[in-house]
């Protein structure tokens, strides 16, 4: 993610040294829930194929997580984060 609290749009597509951290710093236990809640929100939500589901994690407070969205539709070029989550786990991006 980018230095700044706000993830712009530059800083996201645009500009040099936007970091992404794959996978994310979280706890097993953490992850593990995560990814409970994401398939739950996936199958809530009666969806097929594909989906990224994004949530928030207060760095405060006891670590409060939030459903972010379900993207039905995300990004799919050489520079879109679902590709590089996918590489991550050995899934490479072709064009």
């Amino acid at each position: 993610m980018a230095a700044s609290r706000i993830l712009r749009y530059t800083a996201k597509y645009l500009e040099e040294g936007t970091a992404l951290i794959i996978p994310a710093k979280l706890k097993p236990a953490q992850i593990k829930k995560i990814q409970a809640l994401a398939v739950t929100a996936f199958r809530t939500l009666e969806l097929l194929g594909m989906a990224r589901v994004d949530f928030f994690l207060e760095k405060k407070g006891g670590g409060k997580l939030y459903l972010n969205e379900v993207n039905t539709i995300p990004g799919f070029t050489s520079i879109s984060m679902y590709p590089k989550l996918w590489a991550a786990t050995g899934i490479p991006f072709r064009n």
